[in-house]
C-alpha cells in the first residue's frame, strides 16, 4: 500500500490478534507508533486485550500512558485496561483506573468484583457489588458467582442468604452456573441442609454440581 491509515494499521494488527500471532502482532503496533500514524480507541482496546493475554505488565502499562496522553479514553477503552490490571493480578491498579472512570457499565463492575474475589478480598467485593447495586447496575451471572465464591471463602453466610432471596431467586433461579455456587457456598458454610435443598430444586445440573 503507498498509503496506510489507522483504518488498515487496526485491520491488520486486529487480524493478527485474532488469529493468535500476537508477536506479530505486537511488532505492526510498534510500525505502527514509528510510522507516526495517530492511533485511535479500537486500536488501542486491540492492543490492551493482547496484553490481557500475554499479562506483559510493563508494556500494558506503558500503552495505558500512550492512551492517557492522547486522550483516546472512553467506556470501551477504560474497560479494556481495567481488564488488563485484573489480569495482571494488580488490584490497586484496578481500583485506580476504576475510580477515574467517567462513565461505569456492568462489565467493569463484574472485572473489580471478580478481580476482589478472585484475590480473596471478600469484603471489598461485597462492598463494590453494593455500590454496583446502589448505582442501578443488575448484576449478570458472572458478578452473583463471583459474590458467591466470596460468601463462601469469608464463610459469610447471611450475605450469601441475602443475595439469593434478593436477587438470585428472581433473576437467575434456573442458571445452573449460579445454582452450582451457591450450593458450593452452602456447603462450605456447613450448611449442608440448605445446598441439598438448593440441589434438588435446580432444573439442570452439572458434574461440578
Amino acid at each position: 500500500m503507498g498509503e496506510r491509515n489507522v483504518v488498515s494499521w487496526t485491520a491488520m494488527i486486529n487480524g493478527y490478534s485474532k488469529l493468535g500471532f500476537d508477536d506479530e502482532a505486537l511488532m505492526l503496533f510498534g510500525d505502527l507508533i514509528s510510522s507516526g500514524v495517530r492511533g485511535n480507541g479500537k486500536i488501542f482496546v486491540c492492543v490492551m486485550n493482547l496484553r490481557s493475554r500475554r499479562v506483559d505488565f510493563e508494556l500494558g502499562t506503558q500503552i495505558y500512558g500512550c492512551i492517557l496522553k492522547e486522550n483516546w479514553r472512553n467506556l470501551i477503552v477504560d474497560s479494556a485496561i481495567v481488564y488488563f490490571y485484573a489480569q495482571c493480578g494488580e488490584l490497586s491498579r484496578v481500583f485506580h483506573v476504576f475510580r477515574r472512570l467517567v462513565e461505569k457499565d456492568v462489565v467493569c463492575w463484574m472485572t473489580l468484583i471478580t478481580t476482589c474475589s478472585q484475590q480473596g478480598y471478600g469484603n471489598e467485593a461485597f462492598s463494590m457489588f453494593s455500590r454496583m447495586l446502589s448505582d442501578v447496575f443488575w448484576p449478570n451471572e458472572f458478578t452473583v458467582c463471583s459474590v458467591l465464591k466470596a460468601c463462601r471463602e469469608e464463610k459469610a453466610l447471611k450475605s450469601g442468604r441475602q443475595l439469593y432471596g434478593a436477587i438470585i431467586k428472581k433473576m437467575f433461579k434456573n442458571d445452573v452456573f449460579v445454582g452450582t455456587f451457591l450450593v458450593d457456598m452452602y456447603a462450605k458454610c456447613g450448611e449442608i441442609l440448605d445446598a441439598r435443598i438448593v440441589f434438588n430444586r435446580m432444573r439442570s445440573r452439572n458434574t461440578i454440581t
